[in-house]
């Protein structure tokens, strides 16, 4: 089995700059996203939870559930996965992160995944070929949305400066309070 995980995040300055190559500040937080790769011969899939999936359908004869939800939560990893031709290996997804509450949830799945799947499948992806493969998968999935600083403070952690860059930030570390309504953003993709 192999494992990795990776933080939230939350910007204090440039939340959309950073999007145009403009230079964000953005810091880690406690709550995390969690992989787990196991070896499954002949199956693929993926198992999540607290995930907060609301709705579902569950098909009688064959016993299967259909969730937009799942579907939509899951296909950060499955992206993962493709992009790497993975295959016989079941990933088992736990997250703190509430999804589509701007923390970055999306971004620490998808580095999560792929660090586990470069220790297990021995990839030699650096640290900032993390970051940079994981924004790439991210963006994809996003139609063009994503933000290079969440998939790089899932990758590194702490504080960091990004631009074109990406430049660690020696701060002291400061208690802030972040509010959740628990409604998702209207703006999920």
């Amino acid at each position: 089995m192999t494992a990795a995980s990776a933080p939230g995040k939350i910007i204090l300055f440039g939340e959309h700059a950073v999007v145009s190559g403009v230079s964000a500040l953005g810091g880690a937080i406690d709550l995390r996203a969690r992989v787990r790769l196991e070896d499954t011969p002949g199956k693929t899939s993926i198992e999540a939870r607290d995930l907060t999936l609301q709705g579902f359908r569950l098909d009688l004869i064959t016993g299967q559930i259909v969730s937009a939800d799942a579907m939509r939560a899951t296909r950060y990893v499955s992206s993962v996965l493709k992009e790497y031709g993975a295959r016989d290996i079941t990933v088992k997804v736990d997250s703190d992160l509430p999804l589509a509450a701007g923390l970055g949830s999306s971004a620490a799945i998808v580095v999560a995944t792929l660090a586990a799947l470069n220790e297990h499948m021995d990839l030699g992806l650096s640290r900032i070929d993390v970051a940079s493969q994981a924004y790439k998968i991210e963006k994809a999935v996003q139609q063009g949305l994503g933000s290079p600083m969440d998939t790089a403070l899932a990758t590194y952690g702490g504080y960091l400066q990004v631009s074109r860059d990406i430049s660690p930030l020696d701060l002291p570390q400061l208690d802030m309070a972040v509010g959740s309504t628990e409604a998702a953003s209207r703006y999920t993709v």
